[in-house]
C-alpha cells in the first residue's frame, strides 16, 4: 500500500513546478551570464582568414601587437635610376604605414563591454564571423616623409623659359629647366602591394626593395608656350597684317604709325 507521503495535493503540485521552473531559469541564465560574460573571442571567430576562436582576448591582442611590430619596422630599400636623387633605406612604420582594424575593434567592443543582452548577441553573431583587417600607407605620411627625406631635390624649383630680346632686334630663348620628382601615387601603389598580411603567420625577415618611379615636374613656362605667341620681334616694332581694305575697287593701303619701343 503506497504511503499518504507519495501523493501531492494540487497546490503542492503547482508549488514543484514553480520551483522546477525557477531552478531551470536560474540554471538558463547562469549560463548566459557565463556564455556572455566569457573573455575568450566565440568559437570559429576569424580576422582576416586568422582563426582566433576560442583564443582569450588578451592573446589575441599580443599576438596581434608582436605582428605589427614586425610589419612596421621591415626595412624597404628605394633604390634610385636618377643620380640627383640618392637611394635611402626606410621602415615601413618611417614611410607611413598604418592599420585597419575597425571592424574588429567594432566587434570586440560589442563583444566584451555594454549590457550583457548585447554581449550574447555579438557572441553569437560573431561565432563564425571573418572580419576584414588590412594594413596600408598613409598618403600624408608618405609624402611627408618623402619631402624631407630628400629634401635638397625638392628645394630646387622648376625654371620658367625666357625670352630675350638682342641689340639687333632678334630674339631667342632661354630654355626652361625642369626638376625631377618622386611619383608618390606610384610609389605608394608599390609600397601597398609589399604588405605582408597583417595577422599572425610566417613572414620572413628580409629587406624589401623599390626603384623609386620618378617623373620631371616641367616648367610652368617653357620655350615652346613662348614661342606658340609667335611674337619674333619687340613688339613695337613688330608687324601686324591686316587685310587690304577696297573702296571703289581700288586697294587701299595706308602705313601703320611707328610707336615708341616697347620690349618683351
Amino acid at each position: 500500500m503506497l504511503s499518504n507521503s507519495v501523493y501531492l495535493t494540487p497546490a503542492r503540485k503547482i508549488l514543484l513546478l514553480a520551483a522546477i521552473v525557477i531552478v531551470s531559469a536560474s540554471a538558463a541564465g547562469g549560463a548566459l551570464y557565463t556564455y556572455g560574460s566569457g573573455q575568450k573571442l566565440p568559437s570559429h571567430f576569424q580576422v582576416a582568414g586568422w582563426n582566433a576562436g576560442g583564443m582569450p582576448h588578451e592573446v589575441f591582442e599580443q599576438q596581434l601587437e608582436q605582428r605589427w611590430r614586425q610589419i612596421s619596422s621591415l626595412p624597404v630599400q628605394l633604390q634610385s635610376t636618377n643620380p640627383e636623387i640618392t637611394g635611402k633605406t626606410l621602415s615601413l612604420e618611417q614611410l607611413g604605414i598604418v592599420l585597419h582594424r575597425e571592424q574588429v575593434d567594432r566587434a570586440l567592443q560589442s563583444l566584451l563591454h555594454g549590457s550583457m543582452a548585447n554581449r550574447i548577441s555579438a557572441r553569437w553573431s560573431l561565432s563564425h564571423a571573418d572580419l576584414p583587417m588590412s594594413a596600408s600607407i598613409d598618403t600624408n605620411k608618405l609624402q611627408a616623409v618623402i619631402q624631407q627625406s630628400w629634401k635638397e631635390v625638392y628645394d630646387h624649383q622648376p625654371t620658367a623659359a625666357r625670352r630675350i630680346v638682342n641689340p639687333d632686334d632678334t630674339i631667342q630663348y632661354e630654355p626652361d629647366r625642369s626638376v625631377p620628382r618622386i611619383d608618390l601615387v606610384t610609389l605608394k601603389k608599390q609600397l601597398d602591394s609589399l604588405i605582408p598580411p597583417v595577422t599572425p603567420g610566417y613572414m620572413e625577415q628580409k629587406t624589401l626593395q623599390i626603384t623609386i618611379p620618378l617623373y620631371e615636374q616641367p616648367a610652368s613656362v617653357t620655350v615652346d608656350s613662348l614661342k606658340q605667341q609667335k611674337i619674333e620681334r619687340k613688339i613695337a616694332q613688330f608687324t601686324t597684317s591686316f587685310p587690304p581694305a577696297e573702296r571703289d575697287g581700288f586697294t587701299i593701303s595706308d602705313p601703320l604709325p611707328q610707336p615708341s619701343t616697347i620690349c618683351s
